[in-house]
């Protein structure tokens, strides 16, 4: 099942976020895949702060 998830980063000295669909990870290089809107993602394990799921309007 896949579902909208959002994760707060922390790069470059600051936290942001990145909304789209997990879709894979490379264990290997320590990432996630996440698809969003515009592109896929290659995220660090070490960089995520925090995880939600979206519920199906957009709001956690």
């Amino acid at each position: 099942m896949q579902k909208m998830i959002t994760l707060s980063l922390w790069s470059n000295n600051q936290m942001h976020d990145k909304t789209g669909l997990v879709f894979g990870m490379d264990p290997l290089k320590k990432e996630l895949l996440l698809d969003t809107d515009i592109s896929v993602k290659r995220i660090s394990f070490n960089d995520i702060q925090d995880a939600k799921m979206e519920d199906a309007e957009g709001l956690t």
